[in-house]
């Protein structure tokens, strides 16, 4: 009995045996690249995760890498230095002799620098334009600030900016690629723009009586490349290159003055109109105020047509005292003796100053003067 059962286990053992089938493992699945902090600039740092399956041998090739090969089922982490295009590949074998090639490309991207500089076209003097010369390495994108410019922002990759105002300015570039943004600036002065002005003076004063004499004083800025004047009167016209040139203005009329000045950036002109009148070629003057001896420091007893005004002893120097026309001499102030002098007649009375000793004398018919005699 236990013979036959031994004889039974023995049959179905065989039969068990009989009935097992040999199966291949594929090779399957793939690998993934992984970027040691989400880092794509160089030097970029990789890492293989590797899922194949089914393989007995792995050959990895990595040109551009730190290394360039290996065998291991699980290789070392890899740095690549050059910016481009790179491509990981894979080899893989079993014993049941089957082969089979992975392949993965990726990028590396240049180290990402924010730079840049310009040229700068003619002076600094406003309008100033500027273009941009855009230095940077390894940005995919751009983004500019003119403070004070036009336009104010950009996205070119080299723009060109205006400024129409003096002032100091900051430029700025932010740059960007996949992981990184940078940003670096700049500061410029713009000096100011031209500005055309002028004035003028008369010979005498507030005189406007054919013939003026007239005396430019040309209060332009920043006109570096010269003046042109020009004066008419619609009938002729006189011209000057001068800073600050002097015109007869010979006959009654409308005279049209027009400054013209330059700078390289700009030329503008400037017109003004100045009347002269037809006249008797008399200066007149009313309600002049004059002071008695003991008031020539404060109120004046000097009187200059030329200046228009009344002058104290304090104000006579080598030039004023040229200009002096007549002295009024009030012995006090119950004007018990008053008198007018010419200049050169003031070394005789209790008024002396040796400026007075060459000034001119001054003619005045008495139905032309009116003046109030005052003490102090």
């Amino acid at each position: 009995m236990i013979f036959s059962r031994i004889r039974y286990f023995c049959a179905c053992f065989v039969v068990l045996l009989g009935c097992a089938v040999e199966q291949n493992i594929p090779i399957e699945g793939n690998f993934d690249i992984l970027v040691v902090g989400e880092r794509y600039n160089v030097p970029m740092r990789v890492r293989i995760l590797n899922k194949v399956q089914g393989a007995d041998t792995f050959k990895w090739e990595f040109p551009g890498g730190s290394y360039t090969s290996s065998d291991v089922m699980h290789p070392e982490e890899i740095v690549y230095r050059q910016p481009g295009t790179h491509t990981i590949t894979l080899h893989t074998s079993n014993v049941d002799g089957e082969q089979k090639t992975f392949q993965k490309h990726f990028t590396a991207f240049a180290e990402l620098v924010a730079s840049f500089d310009w040229q700068q076209q003619g002076s600094l003097y406003a309008p100033l334009t500027l273009v941009m010369q855009n230095n940077s390495q390894g940005a995919e994108a751009y983004q500019w600030h003119f403070q004070g410019g036009t336009p104010e922002y950009s996205s070119e990759k080299n723009p060109t900016v205006v400024f129409n105002q003096e002032g100091e300015f900051t430029i700025s570039l932010e740059v960007v690629n996949h992981s990184q943004r940078e940003r670096v600036e700049k500061n410029i002065r713009v000096n100011p723009p031209l500005e055309v002005a002028f004035d003028w003076k008369n010979e005498y004063f507030e005189n406007y009586q054919a013939p003026v004499r007239i005396f430019l004083s040309n209060q332009t800025k920043n006109a570096t490349l010269g003046y042109h004047w020009q004066v008419t009167d619609g009938i002729s016209t006189q011209e000057s290159n001068e800073e600050n040139p002097s015109f007869l203005l010979a006959r009654e009329g409308t005279y049209q003055i027009t400054l013209t000045a330059k700078n390289d950036k700009q030329t503008l002109s400037l017109s003004r109109e100045i009347i002269v009148e037809k006249g008797d070629n008399l200066l007149t003057f009313t309600d002049i105020k004059l002071g008695v001896n003991m008031a020539q420091n404060t109120i004046g007893c000097f009187f200059s047509s030329y200046l228009g005004r009344i002058l104290t002893a304090e104000e006579i120097t080598s030039e004023t005292g040229k200009l002096i026309d007549f002295v009024y001499f009030g012995q006090n102030s119950s004007f018990s003796y008053n008198v007018f002098l010419s200049p050169d007649k003031v070394q005789e009375t209790v008024l002396r100053k040796n400026s007075w000793s060459h000034t001119k004398s001054f003619y005045q018919q008495a139905r032309k003067c009116r003046a109030n005699f005052v003490g102090f």
